[in-house]
């Protein structure tokens, strides 16, 4: 039995592992989430948005990482917009949550 067909995605929505996004699978710690910023398909990176609610951050020259503080303690979303070297615009966006404080 073949598997069945990915489902379509928006024109310019990659997966977050292309553009550097943590997996949601575990949990924020300390309230600080580390991104390495990077563009899918060998591109170099020009510029990149960061959202976390209506916080929004943009670099112009990302570094390789860029660290996330003062996070919410409960769940949150992280949009990332990455404008590549070879034009496009790439988007993803994955949903976090915090640790349980012990």
């Amino acid at each position: 039995m073949p598997a069945p067909a990915p489902l379509p995605r928006p024109a310019g929505e990659v997966l977050g592992d292309a553009l550097g996004l943590p997996s949601a699978r575990t949990c924020v710690r300390r309230g600080r989430l580390r991104i390495r910023v990077r563009a899918p398909g060998g591109a170099r990176v020009r510029s990149a948005t960061v959202r976390i609610g209506k916080r929004r951050m943009t670099f112009t020259r990302p570094r390789r990482a860029v660290v996330l503080k003062r996070l919410p303690a409960r769940r949150f979303t992280v949009r990332i917009a990455v404008r590549a070297s070879n034009g496009r615009v790439y988007r993803s966006k994955r949903t976090y949550r915090a640790c349980r404080r012990a």
